[in-house]
């Protein structure tokens, strides 16, 4: 009499189920302001010394 053994085979296989394609798209804008910016001035006086007027 024969005696017989079953085994279970499992396996893993990578395949492609699906593609992508990526890619960069630059842009670049233009933008135009305006601000006021601080500003110092330095006045001195006749006897030489510094006097500053900070304007905001």
């Amino acid at each position: 009499m024969e005696v017989y053994e079953e085994t279970a085979n499992i396996q893993k296989k990578a395949f492609v189920r699906e593609e992508v394609n990526v890619r960069k798209e630059v842009t670049q804008d233009t933008v135009k302001t305006s601000e006021q910016i601080r500003r110092e001035e330095l006045d001195v006086d006749t006897k030489g010394q510094s006097v500053v007027d900070k304007k905001v």
